[in-house]
Protein backbone atom coordinates (compact mmCIF):
# COMPACT_ATOMS: atom_id res chain seq x y z
CA UNK A 1 0.00 0.00 0.00
CA UNK A 2 1.27 3.44 -1.04
CA UNK A 3 1.60 6.39 1.81
CA UNK A 4 2.07 9.90 0.08
CA UNK A 5 4.25 12.49 1.95
CA UNK A 6 1.77 14.24 4.82
CA UNK A 7 2.22 17.56 6.43
CA UNK A 8 0.48 19.21 8.70
CA UNK A 9 -0.66 23.57 9.20
CA UNK A 10 -1.76 24.22 11.91
CA UNK A 11 -3.96 27.37 12.02
CA UNK A 12 -5.65 29.19 14.70
CA UNK A 13 -8.82 31.02 14.48
CA UNK A 14 -10.30 33.02 17.97
CA UNK A 15 -14.06 33.28 18.35
CA UNK A 16 -16.72 33.83 20.84
CA UNK A 17 -18.72 30.97 22.18
CA UNK A 18 -22.44 32.35 22.16
CA UNK A 19 -22.97 31.25 25.60
CA UNK A 20 -22.53 33.16 28.45
CA UNK A 21 -19.10 33.82 30.38
CA UNK A 22 -17.38 34.64 27.02
CA UNK A 23 -15.78 30.88 27.10
CA UNK A 24 -13.82 30.38 24.27
CA UNK A 25 -11.80 27.54 22.80
CA UNK A 26 -9.51 27.61 19.41
CA UNK A 27 -11.08 25.75 16.99
CA UNK A 28 -8.36 24.18 14.72
CA UNK A 29 -8.10 23.67 10.95
CA UNK A 30 -5.72 20.90 9.82
CA UNK A 31 -4.39 21.14 5.84
CA UNK A 32 -3.62 17.59 5.41
CA UNK A 33 -0.87 16.29 2.44
CA UNK A 34 -0.50 12.42 1.90
CA UNK A 35 2.77 11.22 3.45
CA UNK A 36 4.60 8.16 1.57
CA UNK A 37 5.64 5.07 3.05
CA UNK A 38 5.07 6.12 6.55
CA UNK A 39 3.27 4.23 8.63
CA UNK A 40 4.25 5.97 12.22
CA UNK A 41 3.96 9.18 11.12
CA UNK A 42 -0.08 8.71 10.12
CA UNK A 43 -0.68 7.08 13.46
CA UNK A 44 1.03 10.22 15.27
CA UNK A 45 -1.59 12.42 12.95
CA UNK A 46 -4.65 10.06 14.11
CA UNK A 47 -4.18 10.66 17.45
CA UNK A 48 -3.55 14.70 17.12
CA UNK A 49 -6.52 14.26 15.19
CA UNK A 50 -8.56 12.23 18.37
CA UNK A 51 -6.91 15.12 21.35
CA UNK A 52 -7.86 18.01 18.88
CA UNK A 53 -11.65 16.10 19.17
CA UNK A 54 -11.31 15.55 22.98
CA UNK A 55 -10.39 19.74 23.46
CA UNK A 56 -13.38 20.38 21.23
CA UNK A 57 -15.84 18.29 23.53
CA UNK A 58 -14.31 19.02 26.80
CA UNK A 59 -15.22 23.03 25.50
CA UNK A 60 -18.60 21.76 25.02
CA UNK A 61 -18.78 20.54 28.25
CA UNK A 62 -18.11 23.78 29.88
CA UNK A 63 -20.43 25.41 27.83
CA UNK A 64 -23.60 23.71 28.94
CA UNK A 65 -21.97 24.24 31.99
CA UNK A 66 -21.74 27.53 32.30
CA UNK A 67 -24.88 28.55 30.13
CA UNK A 68 -27.61 30.50 31.40
CA UNK A 69 -28.77 30.11 34.76
CA UNK A 70 -31.88 27.82 34.75
CA UNK A 71 -34.32 28.15 37.75
CA UNK A 72 -35.58 25.24 38.99
CA UNK A 73 -39.75 25.32 40.37
CA UNK A 74 -39.70 25.57 43.70
CA UNK A 75 -41.97 23.11 45.09
CA UNK A 76 -44.85 24.25 46.39
CA UNK A 77 -47.72 22.55 48.80
CA UNK A 78 -50.83 21.09 47.33
CA UNK A 79 -54.19 19.86 48.84
CA UNK A 80 -56.23 17.52 46.56
CA UNK A 81 -59.71 17.00 47.67
CA UNK A 82 -59.63 14.59 50.90
CA UNK A 83 -61.42 11.57 51.12
CA UNK A 84 -63.47 11.62 54.14
CA UNK A 85 -65.04 9.02 56.02
CA UNK A 86 -68.38 8.19 57.78
CA UNK A 87 -67.86 9.31 61.54
CA UNK A 88 -65.57 11.86 60.92
CA UNK A 89 -66.27 14.88 63.10
CA UNK A 90 -65.56 18.29 63.97
CA UNK A 91 -66.00 19.92 67.35
CA UNK A 92 -66.26 24.16 67.00
CA UNK A 93 -67.00 26.95 68.91
CA UNK A 94 -68.55 29.94 67.59
CA UNK A 95 -68.32 33.26 68.46
CA UNK A 96 -70.69 33.56 70.82
CA UNK A 97 -69.47 30.75 72.44
CA UNK A 98 -71.49 27.89 71.44
CA UNK A 99 -70.13 24.55 70.92
CA UNK A 100 -71.33 22.32 67.92
CA UNK A 101 -70.39 19.04 66.18
CA UNK A 102 -69.94 18.78 62.38
CA UNK A 103 -70.10 14.62 61.67
CA UNK A 104 -69.99 13.03 58.37
CA UNK A 105 -73.37 10.53 58.08
CA UNK A 106 -73.09 9.29 54.48
CA UNK A 107 -71.01 8.90 51.44
CA UNK A 108 -72.32 9.54 48.23
CA UNK A 109 -71.06 9.22 44.86
CA UNK A 110 -70.55 12.75 44.25
CA UNK A 111 -70.06 13.60 47.60
CA UNK A 112 -70.69 13.58 51.50
CA UNK A 113 -73.78 14.03 53.70
CA UNK A 114 -72.67 16.06 56.99
CA UNK A 115 -75.46 17.01 59.91
CA UNK A 116 -74.81 19.38 62.46
CA UNK A 117 -75.31 18.23 66.16
CA UNK A 118 -77.38 21.20 67.24
CA UNK A 119 -79.72 21.10 64.40
CA UNK A 120 -81.24 17.99 62.44
CA UNK A 121 -80.09 19.57 59.33
CA UNK A 122 -78.70 17.06 56.83
CA UNK A 123 -76.26 19.45 54.51
CA UNK A 124 -75.10 17.73 51.12
CA UNK A 125 -71.81 18.26 49.94
CA UNK A 126 -70.12 18.01 46.42
CA UNK A 127 -66.31 17.36 46.29
CA UNK A 128 -65.30 20.73 46.96
CA UNK A 129 -67.43 20.97 49.86
CA UNK A 130 -70.07 22.68 48.76
CA UNK A 131 -73.30 22.80 49.61
CA UNK A 132 -75.63 21.59 47.13
CA UNK A 133 -78.89 21.13 49.08
CA UNK A 134 -80.04 20.47 52.09
CA UNK A 135 -82.69 18.80 53.73
CA UNK A 136 -84.48 19.46 57.45
CA UNK A 137 -86.47 22.07 59.77
CA UNK A 138 -83.63 23.74 61.40
CA UNK A 139 -80.66 24.67 58.75
CA UNK A 140 -80.92 28.25 60.12
CA UNK A 141 -78.76 30.25 57.44
CA UNK A 142 -77.15 28.09 55.29
CA UNK A 143 -75.89 29.07 51.28
CA UNK A 144 -76.01 26.66 48.74
CA UNK A 145 -73.25 27.19 46.34
CA UNK A 146 -70.81 28.85 48.72
CA UNK A 147 -67.76 27.81 47.29
CA UNK A 148 -65.27 28.41 49.89
CA UNK A 149 -62.65 25.49 48.86
CA UNK A 150 -61.90 25.05 45.16
CA UNK A 151 -59.43 21.30 44.88
CA UNK A 152 -56.70 21.30 44.32
CA UNK A 153 -55.84 24.19 46.26
CA UNK A 154 -52.19 26.15 46.16
CA UNK A 155 -51.01 29.37 47.21
CA UNK A 156 -52.11 32.27 44.58
CA UNK A 157 -55.18 29.98 43.10
CA UNK A 158 -58.18 32.15 42.97
CA UNK A 159 -62.00 31.95 42.44
CA UNK A 160 -65.44 33.66 42.05
CA UNK A 161 -68.83 31.79 43.32
CA UNK A 162 -72.14 33.07 43.95
CA UNK A 163 -73.96 31.41 46.73
CA UNK A 164 -77.85 31.55 47.34
CA UNK A 165 -79.61 31.39 50.61
CA UNK A 166 -83.29 32.22 51.97
CA UNK A 167 -83.97 36.20 50.12
CA UNK A 168 -80.18 36.74 49.47
CA UNK A 169 -77.13 35.95 46.87
CA UNK A 170 -74.19 36.78 47.76
CA UNK A 171 -71.19 37.07 45.13
CA UNK A 172 -68.02 36.46 46.35
CA UNK A 173 -63.93 36.39 45.19
CA UNK A 174 -61.46 34.06 46.76
CA UNK A 175 -57.98 33.99 46.85
CA UNK A 176 -55.66 31.22 49.08
CA UNK A 177 -53.33 33.63 50.41
CA UNK A 178 -50.26 31.60 51.95
CA UNK A 179 -49.31 28.23 53.74
CA UNK A 180 -48.77 28.44 57.39
CA UNK A 181 -48.96 26.95 60.61
CA UNK A 182 -51.82 28.44 63.29
CA UNK A 183 -52.48 27.82 66.94
CA UNK A 184 -55.69 27.00 67.88
CA UNK A 185 -57.64 25.10 71.07
CA UNK A 186 -57.23 21.47 68.91
CA UNK A 187 -53.47 22.31 68.33
CA UNK A 188 -50.49 23.75 66.18
CA UNK A 189 -51.49 22.58 62.75
CA UNK A 190 -50.50 23.68 59.14
CA UNK A 191 -53.09 25.61 57.01
CA UNK A 192 -53.91 27.48 53.26
CA UNK A 193 -54.96 30.78 54.49
CA UNK A 194 -57.92 32.17 52.29
CA UNK A 195 -59.04 35.27 51.83
CA UNK A 196 -62.81 35.96 50.34
CA UNK A 197 -63.97 39.56 49.69
CA UNK A 198 -68.08 39.55 49.21
CA UNK A 199 -71.04 41.19 48.57
CA UNK A 200 -74.42 41.07 48.76
CA UNK A 201 -76.79 41.77 45.54
CA UNK A 202 -78.71 44.47 45.82
CA UNK A 203 -77.56 45.87 48.91
CA UNK A 204 -74.89 47.68 51.06
CA UNK A 205 -73.67 44.65 52.57
CA UNK A 206 -70.11 44.19 51.88
CA UNK A 207 -66.59 42.26 53.57
CA UNK A 208 -63.73 40.12 53.99
CA UNK A 209 -63.97 37.13 55.44
CA UNK A 210 -60.33 34.82 55.78
CA UNK A 211 -60.02 31.19 56.87
CA UNK A 212 -57.91 28.45 57.57
CA UNK A 213 -58.18 25.29 55.74
CA UNK A 214 -56.25 22.03 57.59
CA UNK A 215 -55.76 19.23 54.99
CA UNK A 216 -54.38 16.93 57.67
CA UNK A 217 -57.52 17.50 59.16
CA UNK A 218 -60.12 17.73 56.03
CA UNK A 219 -61.80 20.61 57.29
CA UNK A 220 -61.96 24.50 57.79
CA UNK A 221 -60.57 24.61 61.55
CA UNK A 222 -60.72 28.77 61.95
CA UNK A 223 -63.13 31.17 60.37
CA UNK A 224 -62.96 35.46 60.89
CA UNK A 225 -65.33 37.41 59.27
CA UNK A 226 -65.36 41.42 59.07
CA UNK A 227 -69.53 40.12 60.18
CA UNK A 228 -68.05 38.79 63.74
CA UNK A 229 -71.44 36.93 64.31
CA UNK A 230 -69.81 34.18 61.96
CA UNK A 231 -66.70 33.69 63.54
CA UNK A 232 -65.62 29.66 64.70
CA UNK A 233 -62.71 28.01 65.43
CA UNK A 234 -62.31 24.33 65.33
CA UNK A 235 -61.92 22.95 69.70
CA UNK A 236 -61.24 19.39 68.39
CA UNK A 237 -61.71 16.62 66.08
CA UNK A 238 -62.03 12.78 65.53
CA UNK A 239 -61.15 11.24 61.99
CA UNK A 240 -60.52 7.88 60.21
Amino acid sequence: MQFHNMSIMKRQRRFSCPTRGNICFQKYFLKISILKNNKGEMMKIIIRLLFVLILALEACAVTQETGPTTFKREMTNTATAPKYSVGDKWTFKSAQGATYILKVVEIESNGIVTVRSDTNCRQYRDEHYTITKFKGDACGFTLMGGRQLDFPLFVGKSWRYTAQGENIMLESSVKVITYEKIAIAAGSIETFKLESTWFVRDSSKSGTTQYWYAPSIKQIIKLQSSDKRWDYEMVSFSIK
